[in-house]
């Protein structure tokens, strides 16, 4: 019998690999009992206990296609929001969501990470208000002491932190600088530094912290001049150009560029030029904001990939054009009528309602299997060497995925063969119409149907046609690689000149991540991407002003997220539209050399050499001499 005891197994698993014991993972956020029933698969963990876990672990959940109940999701979206408040100096807004919040929660167990993440935010509103230093130390100490017996700060190494435990950690740290302790400050910083340059191993989560924290450190060791320390602000700017975000680059790079100037950051000095530009850019874009001290403290939520279950379930009976009722013999229709409500479904009830609706494969968060953290950095090899176009590269991950996945699994079959069709493509090895066939025959494998006896039988799957799978497209709740498969088949329909069936695709795509159906933040990185290809498309057939208003889409939440490797390739775009909008060769002038800088920076050499081409074609000058 299958063992169904996921998130149990992958946490235990994690917990051992690392050498860390159950009494220090679970330290002050959970009782040892509580964790040792977790790992046993006697109890599930909530959402945000689940989150706490990895995070201490140095790792990332949220980089799985995963779905939450109504509740579970509620908060997700709650606690974005009060640091997007915090973020914009909303602070009213944000003590109005914080009340929500905990209001929410009340009919809850106590949750000590809320508590926790509910001090943060009060501190943060304290020093907004000038409440005196000695008071806004005595609220950290308070906060810390939730989860900490008695926090040393020297002995951080030894810790396993979670998001908000490292956030009042830093507010500590700002305000013992505030009261001229400036060398116990820097200090504590530089313990955070070397904390997650140990622990945190996983790029999601390192990208996502690294650079605020060095940052934060960089501007105190510039303060005391210890210029000789800012090595960290180098490796900040290398996390960040490695995982191509550009958040916090702008303020790094000018760090860099005025006080680094030595040894191992000569490269700087020798581009001093392009930095500056860079930076200049970089500014432009997010609209010369100002990033202050408080922001910098806070840490954003990660960007995941996820569903509400019962929106999730809802819309594909609407899909199916099948009622509760209809789905009898997988659970009654009072279970499937509360489980759409908002009840927690048991792993056997979502499991078999999704199968029943041909979804077998798509899961709630706590049904992560312990290999998936390997199967991951695997498919994340292959996806950077495609776009690298380093097909030798993505061949030996491919080749390694073919051997561990499970094919039996639907999600795993349609990810290989979306995969392998995509890359026998690339190298010439079968036609677009070949590679269209494979990807729609992807597809069927987890397309919404109806699977009851009753209804369409499982072998009737592949004859789901490619008009059928097109007309259910509005309104299917997607996953990632769904998402990835439908911008795939669009950019073969536009390659063999088919330009308006792959606007309709994507126009569709687009427009699911906008509706209810999808929550557009939680699948940001499959928005922009349709974003881009979209434009492009509509570009291409000269609907200019179509295209301009799909790349400002896009490239809105690129910056909003630090996403940067589809924003060059947005901007490119937009500038190629304003040529023709404005018919003005100058009006686009500026947008390439930003598109240009950007693909420079974060060494997309197949964008930044495109971009060259077009420059040169347009104003017979070299884009490399303009900055």
């Amino acid at each position: 019998m299958e063992d169904k005891n996921y998130i149990g197994n992958l946490i235990k698993g994690l917990r051992e690999s690392k050498g860390i014991s159950q009494s220090k993972l679970c330290r002050g956020i959970c009782d040892r009992a509580a964790l040792v029933r977790i790992e046993s698969g006697k109890n599930t963990p909530q959402k945000l206990l689940t989150d706490a876990l990895f995070q201490r672990l140095g790792l990332s959940i949220n980089k799985f296609g995963v779905s939450y109940t109504v509740a579970e999701y509620k908060a997700i979206l709650l606690h974005r929001d009060i640091l997007e408040s915090l973020f914009c100096e909303k602070y009213d807004i944000a003590l109005e969501l914080l009340k929500l919040l905990e209001k929410e929660s009340v009919s809850t167990s106590p949750n000590v990470i809320l508590e926790q993440f509910s001090c943060v935010v009060k501190i943060v509103l304290a020093i907004t208000e000038g409440t005196d230093t000695e008071e806004v130390i005595e609220l950290i100490q308070k906060g810390l002491k939730k989860t900490f017996t008695r926090f040393k700060a020297d002995e951080i190494l030894e810790y396993h932190l979670h998001d908000e435990e490292i956030m009042l950690i830093t507010l500590l740290a700002e305000s013992l600088y505030a009261q001229d302790k400036r060398s116990e400050a820097i200090n504590i910083l530089f313990n955070l530094i070397e904390y997650l340059e140990k622990n945190v191993l996983d790029d999601e989560e390192l990208v996502r912290l690294y650079p605020q924290i060095a940052l934060l450190l960089s501007e105190k060791l510039v303060e005391e001049k210890r210029y000789a320390e800012l090595y960290v602000c180098d490796r900040a700017i290398n996390i960040l150009i490695e995982n191509c975000k550009i958040s916090y680059l702008a303020e790094l790079l000018s760090i860099q560029l005025n006080f680094g100037l030595n040894g191992e950051s000569n490269k700087y000095a020798k581009n001093k030029t392009f930095y500056k530009s860079v930076i200049e850019v970089l500014e432009e874009l997010r609209g010369n904001r100002e990033q202050g001290g408080i922001e910098k403290v806070l840490i954003s939520a990660p960007i995941s990939h996820g569903h509400v279950i019962g929106n999730q379930i809802r819309a594909l009976r609407k899909i199916l054009g099948i009622t509760q009722e209809d789905l009898s013999e997988v659970c009654d229709p009072l279970t499937v009528s509360r489980i759409e409500g908002g009840r927690k479904p048991t792993d056997r009830h979502y499991e078999e309602l999704m199968t029943s609706m041909g979804r077998e494969g798509i899961r709630y968060y706590p049904f992560i299997k312990s290999n998936e953290y390997e199967h991951h950095v695997l498919r994340r090899d292959v996806g950077r060497s495609m776009v690298k176009e380093d097909f030798e590269g993505a061949e030996r991950a491919l080749v390694l995925l073919e051997r561990k996945l499970n094919r039996s699994e639907a999600v795993n079959e349609q990810y290989l063969l979306r995969s392998r069709s995509l890359l026998d493509a690339c190298r010439g090895q079968i036609s677009q119409e070949v590679l269209i066939e494979k990807l729609i025959e992807a597809l069927r494998i987890t397309a919404p149907i109806n699977e009851t006896p009753q209804r369409t039988k499982k072998e009737l799957r592949s004859q789901l046609t490619e008009e059928e799978l097109i007309n259910n497209l509005e309104g299917w709740p997607l996953t990632q690689t769904e998402t990835v498969i439908w911008n795939n088949i669009g950019n073969a329909k536009g390659d063999l000149g088919d330009r308006k069936g792959k606007i309709r695709i994507l126009s569709i795509v687009k427009n699911n991540y906008e509706k209810d159906t999808v929550s557009l933040y939680d699948n940001l990185l499959g928005y922009v991407l349709t974003c881009y290809n979209l434009a492009n498309e509509q570009c291409r057939i000269g609907d200019y002003v179509e295209s301009l208003k799909t790349c400002e889409d896009g490239i809105r939440y690129c910056i909003s997220a630090g996403e940067g490797f589809t924003l060059a390739s947005l901007l490119t775009v937009k500038a190629e539209c304003t040529v023709y909008v404005n018919k003005s060769k100058e009006a686009c002038k500026k947008t390439f050399q930003q598109a240009s800088l950007l693909g420079k920076i974060l060494e997309n050499k197949i964008i930044y050499e495109w971009i060259k081409m077009q420059y040169h074609e347009l104003y017979k000058l070299d884009i490399e001499k303009e900055y």
